[in-house]
């Protein structure tokens, strides 16, 4: 997993899908999720899953519903204009969208991972808005602004869940230089992320995040993702696999699986600190497409005592547990730290590019 609306690091806040820098981002409270877990004995499936290859034309047409959203008006699709950003060895392709109406508006897509990422400068520097809109009214201009989405053929609503949208804040603060005070705190922005769902089981690399500007403006948009083989089933709300995609039977408790967890992370000195686990569909960035069942995802970090009295903490671990299967090793669902490559500056364009 990488950086999709869904890469581990992104999963820390919403799924493996769409990853915004962690520090910037304080979860804001959220309403218990109503239980959609399967439980022992349910069938579940799994699907065949593929990262789609878009026409620059397509991408042209999403490019132009996005652009819309956040310009607040109608455009001239003559005005869109798609190139592929060239940099050496870069084996994920980025394109730049410009809008020839919409100068302001920074878009990217991402070609590997079939994900458009668009955002206001404008609103990326206005980091003291003279009004703060609230959390609740936020939520409701992210959810029109996907109804907005729907109907251009973003997005298929049907596939999406709003009662388990993840919000979270973007903050500002004054303090004391030593960083030890913080005499003011503002929102800036709301980022709300709601992931594609099968059968009442999310995925982890496919969704809509939509950022909401304090002063009430919609900041940035993100959506895509990895494409799922189903078809309708027989009940209106289920999605039958396609392809090499079969249905399965769960045999593990999830409360089983974290006990395994706790065994198989425990280390003399470190302690495993849980950030969060839950059942999600995760696509591996590392191939194209693959048959993909769903997994009980642990994300977590070890917590190791120094010498000098302080906890050394560790980057971001993911690992996923087979619900199917109580012998199967263990999936790391966190890819191999790169080294960095030329063109790597590009990626410091605004949070959330």
């Amino acid at each position: 997993m990488s950086s999709r609306i869904f890469k581990p690091a992104r999963l820390l806040a919403a799924g493996l899908l769409f990853a915004f820098p962690v520090a910037a981002q304080t979860p804001a409270p959220t309403p218990v999720r109503p239980p959609s877990e399967p439980k022992v004995g349910d069938r579940i499936a799994s699907f065949e899953m593929t990262w789609t290859q878009r026409s620059k034309d397509d991408v042209a047409r999403r490019a132009l519903a996005v652009a819309e959203l956040l310009a607040g008006t109608k455009l001239q699709p003559s005005g869109v204009e798609v190139r592929a950003l060239e940099r050496r060895g870069d084996r994920d392709p980025r394109w730049e969208i410009r809008v020839a109406e919409a100068p302001d508006l920074h878009i990217r897509y991402l070609a590997r991972y079939d994900e458009l990422r668009a955002l206001s400068r404008e609103l990326l520097y206005a980091t003291a808005p003279a009004e703060d809109v609230g959390r609740e009214r936020a939520l409701e201009i992210a959810k029109r602004a996907f109804g907005q989405l729907a109907e251009a053929g973003v997005v298929d609503a049907r596939q999406f869940n709003w009662s388990k949208a993840d919000v979270a804040t973007t903050l500002v603060g004054d303090g004391a230089v030593d960083a030890k005070t913080i005499e003011r705190r503002q929102v800036v922005e709301y980022r709300i992320t709601v992931l594609r769902e099968i059968n009442g089981i999310e995925v982890a690399n496919a969704g809509v995040r939509l950022a909401v500007h304090a002063s009430g403006r919609l900041s940035g948009v993100r959506v895509g993702g990895v494409s799922v083989a189903s078809q309708p089933g027989a009940a209106a709300t289920r999605e039958e696999p396609k392809g090499k995609g079969r249905w399965l039977t769960r045999k593990v408790t999830s409360a089983d699986l974290l006990r395994r967890f706790e065994r198989d992370a425990a280390l003399p000195a470190a302690q495993a600190k849980v950030a969060w686990s839950r059942v999600l569909y995760v696509m591996d960035e590392r191939r194209q497409s693959a048959v993909v069942e769903p997994l009980y995802v642990v994300s977590y970090s070890l917590h190791v005592p120094t010498d000098e009295g302080q906890v050394a903490v560790s980057r971001a671990k993911v690992v996923g547990y087979s619900l199917v299967d109580p012998a199967a090793k263990p999936v790391d669902l966190v890819p191999p730290v790169r080294a960095p490559r030329e063109g790597d500056a590009d990626k410091k364009v605004p949070a959330g590019s």
